[in-house]
C-alpha cells in the first residue's frame, strides 16, 4: 500500500474500462484521446517533489523524472474525461465534414504543441505548474470553442461530470489508504483546501482536463455530438 500513485492509477482505469466494454462506438475515442494525451506524462518532473511526494515504481521519478504511473494515469484520466459527456448526456458522434489527414495531423499538432508551449512558459515564469495546467486546459478549450462554438456546452458538461467521477474515485482512495492526501500531496503550500477529503487542486485539475478532453476529438476531426438513438 505504500505505492499511492499506483493505486490511484488502478482506480482511474476503472471508469474508462467500462465504458471501453458497455460502448464500442467510443472506444476509437478512447485510444486516440488517451495516446494523445502520453507526451504530458513526461512533466510529472514539474509536479515532484513539489506539489505532491508519493513513491514511484522502480524510483522511475528520481531517474528519469517521471514513472509508469503516469503514463497510466494519463491515458485512464484521458479515457473517462473524453467519453463523460457522451455517456452521461446519451451521445454519439456524427460527421460533420470530410477531413483529410493532414488536418487532422496538423490540429493535434497544434493542439498539443501550444499545449506544451505554455507548460513551458508558466514554468519559465515560475509559477506554480498545478494552477498552470488547469489554465493550460481551459485556454485551449477556450482556443477551440472559439473556433466551434458547439462544443462549448459538452465540454462545460463534460469537465463538471469528470470532476464528480475523479472526486468520487478521491474519496474511495482515501477510504483505501487513511490521510494519504496528507501523506503524499503537499496541499498545505498551496490553497490547503479540501472538499469531502479531497484538495481543491485535485478537483480543478479534473474539471480542466475533463474540459479539454470532450472537445479535443469532435474538433480536430470535424464531428459533433447528437443524440444516441437506441437501436431498435
Amino acid at each position: 500500500m505504500k505505492y499511492h500513485f499506483f493505486i490511484l492509477c488502478g482506480l482511474i482505469l476503472i471508469p474508462g474500462t467500462i465504458v471501453f466494454v458497455v460502448r464500442s462506438d467510443l472506444r476509437r475515442v478512447i485510444w486516440i484521446v488517451g495516446l494523445c494525451s502520453l507526451p504530458f506524462a513526461f512533466t510529472e518532473f514539474l509536479f515532484y517533489p513539489t506539489y505532491w511526494e508519493p513513491l514511484f515504481l522502480f524510483d522511475l521519478v528520481n531517474k528519469i523524472g517521471f514513472g509508469i504511473e503516469d503514463l497510466i494515469f494519463v491515458f485512464g484520466l484521458a479515457a473517462f474525461t473524453s467519453t463523460a459527456y457522451p455517456v452521461c448526456f446519451n451521445r454519439r458522434f456524427e460527421a460533420l465534414a470530410e477531413t483529410a489527414a493532414r488536418v487532422v495531423v496538423y490540429r493535434v499538432a497544434a493542439l498539443l504543441g501550444s499545449a506544451l508551449a505554455l507548460t513551458g512558459l508558466w514554468v519559465i515564469a515560475g509559477w506554480q505548474i498545478i494552477w498552470g495546467s488547469v489554465a493550460i486546459m481551459l485556454g485551449v478549450s477556450a482556443a477551440m470553442g472559439l473556433s466551434r462554438r458547439d462544443l462549448i456546452v459538452p465540454s462545460l458538461l463534460g469537465g463538471g461530470v469528470s470532476a464528480l467521477v475523479y472526486g468520487a474515485i478521491c474519496y474511495v482512495f482515501a477510504l483505501l489508504i487513511p490521510d494519504v492526501f496528507e501523506l503524499s500531496w503537499h496541499a498545505e503550500r498551496f490553497s490547503n483546501v479540501y472538499l469531502l477529503g479531497v484538495p481543491l487542486e485535485e478537483l480543478l485539475y479534473s474539471v480542466g482536463a475533463g474540459v479539454v478532453a470532450t472537445a479535443f476529438y469532435p474538433f480536430v476531426f470535424s464531428q459533433r455530438f447528437v443524440k444516441n438513438r437506441a437501436e431498435r
